[in-house]
């Protein structure tokens, strides 16, 4: 013990679970290099699907291929992930995503594409659901 203090703490880094399993690998991080591979395969015309395909591919196609190469997230990054870097992509190269996209993401505006967004999507619904009662109105009289 040192003079003055009550008491010692020691610090032991062992992890209490297993760290080289396929999901532990999975969540490691995707670098920058990484993201900019797959933002040159969709600016190559890839969706992600085929992107995350042609990756993988690659990976086990190289010489140093082993199967942890698969689960390691640094290396082949999980599909949210990419999905992710493809609307980032789409949105810095084709504009505002669609409605069909709404399931797919989150979507970040400014206030002016707020705005847009909310008429465009007032404009539909006001369609969809016209069309709902009209279809309502037939089959109850």
């Amino acid at each position: 013990m040192v003079a003055g203090l009550p008491c010692c703490v020691l610090l032991s880094w062992s992890h209490n679970h297993d760290i080289a399993t396929a999901e532990a690998l999975s969540y490691r991080s995707a670098g920058s290099e990484l993201r900019s591979t797959f933002m040159e395969y969709f600016s190559e015309g890839m969706t992600p699907s085929a992107a995350m395909k042609y990756h993988k591919d690659s990976i086990e196609m190289a010489v140093d291929f082993m199967e942890q190469h698969l689960a390691d997230g640094s290396k082949n990054p999980l599909p949210r992930c990419v999905y992710l870097w493809h609307n980032q992509w789409r949105r810095d190269n084709l504009g505002m995503l669609l409605i069909s996209d709404i399931s797919l993401s989150v979507i970040t505006t400014t206030e002016i594409e707020t705005e847009l967004f909310s008429k465009y999507f007032a404009n539909i619904m006001t369609k969809v659901l016209g069309a709902i009662f009209t279809v309502r109105s037939i089959i109850y009289t």
